[in-house]
């Protein structure tokens, strides 16, 4: 049974409570805390709607993703049309790169192959017990650099990779969503070289983790994005060309 009369939060939506003047056509579905109804139902002759005394912001407020599923359920009058489906994506970000630890603090971390196979094992067990028509996958963003910053970092790197050395600069600072860079504006960061991709395939294969994922049927227990060298902010026309042509090849 569902719960009734449990609050949700309709914290910075503009609301205008309404009162039931005549109760033989309309009333209450819907009520706001302090007073006035939040939501009516109208009996027009043979016909009914539904009202709401609030907008819905479905983009970014939580009540209204709660909320929409009155109306839904009142229109269809519980018959879901269609099917019912529930979306879970599940994205790692920054495949290649080495991350630093939290716990132990201090600590350095990167996926190895065999952190992949045991999750290629898990994905099949895990749709092997879902019922059919349904499916789940990881999707993997991918850092190039990563790759030839574990090329470059071995013995054989230092000869086989030119450059010998992969792309690095300053950490850049996160900027806010709200952030508009001016047109003309921007640093440039990137080295002096490379201005083009020039590492071989040779040393990009000196790394273990991209062998492994040179194994199409490895490859494809996943789905994969470009998550590009860096996050590009407040860079310069410059910087942000020369990063995309490089990344192309990448």
């Amino acid at each position: 049974m569902p719960n009734r009369n449990v609050p949700i939060s309709i914290a910075n939506i503009y609301h205008a409570p309404a009162t039931i003047v005549n109760a033989s056509i309309a009333w209450e579905v819907a009520q706001f805390s302090g007073s006035g109804s939040a939501a009516v139902i109208n009996q027009i002759g043979a016909r009914q709607q539904m009202v709401w005394f609030l907008p819905f912001a479905l983009d970014w407020a939580p009540s209204s993703n709660i909320l929409q599923h009155s109306w839904i359920t009142w229109i269809t009058r519980g018959l879901f049309v269609g099917f019912r489906r529930i979306y879970l994506s599940t994205q790692v970000d920054d495949m290649f790169l080495e991350t630093e630890l939290y716990r132990p603090q201090g600590q350095i971390f990167r996926v190895k192959p065999a952190d992949l196979s045991v999750h290629v094992s898990w994905q099949a067990d895990l749709n092997s017990r879902m019922p059919a028509g349904s499916e789940y996958f990881v999707e993997i963003g991918h850092n190039g650099n990563g790759d030839i910053e574990a090329g470059v970092d071995t013995t054989s790197g230092q000869t086989v990779c030119s450059p010998s050395n992969a792309i690095e600069y300053a950490d850049q600072k996160d900027g806010s969503p709200e952030y508009q860079k001016p047109p003309g504006t921007g640093v440039n960061i990137w080295p002096t070289t490379p201005t083009q991709y020039t590492w071989s395939l040779e040393c990009a294969k000196l790394d273990a983790l991209e062998n492994w994922f040179a194994v199409t049927s490895q490859r494809d227990a996943f789905a994969h994005i470009s998550h590009t060298l860096y996050v590009l902010f407040r860079l310069s026309f410059c910087t942000a060309n020369t990063y995309l042509l490089v990344h192309t090849w990448i």
